[in-house]
């Protein structure tokens, strides 16, 4: 049976870690989005340049936001040992266990990535709210992307 076979039933096998482990990377991703238009949001005054405490607090939250998407993946990992060892006693190599996790990491963080995106862009929305409501500006879903 093929790596991808074998990762896909496998995924569906032990559905629920995996349903947990991909809403934690997608409300961290959320997270972060949110957090880095407020970093570079020109409207509320914000740039990549300026060095305001709200900012650096902004950045602490990306950082404990990642941080929570390495420990979900450890210890989605971790619950993976018994398919790992009985991929090893049937003999399989390395690359194979690799590919393994990788198939199922990638499926579930692809997912995670646009519903994180999507869930980051309405929770942009009631973030701004607030703050655009202050300096009487009615632009609500305002995302500064800057690609230079």
């Amino acid at each position: 049976m093929g790596v991808i076979k074998m990762s896909l039933r496998l995924m569906k096998a032990d559905l629920r870690k995996c349903i947990f482990y991909g809403i934690s990377l997608t409300i961290s991703i959320s997270i972060i989005f949110v957090f880095f238009n407020y970093i570079d949001n020109e409207i509320l005054g914000n740039t990549m340049s300026g060095g305001s405490f709200s900012q650096v607090l902004a950045l602490m939250v990306i950082v404990f936001a990642i941080f929570n998407c390495v420990f979900a993946n450890n210890f989605f990992i971790a619950g993976k040992t018994n398919e790992i060892a009985i991929y090893e006693l049937s003999g399989e190599g390395v690359f194979g266990i690799a590919g393994y996790l990788l198939v199922q990491n990638f499926i579930i963080i692809l997912i995670s990535i646009i519903g994180g995106f999507t869930l980051g862009y309405f929770f942009n929305g009631l973030f701004n709210r607030p703050n655009y409501n202050q300096l009487n500006r009615n632009k609500i879903h305002e995302i500064a992307i800057s690609f230079s």
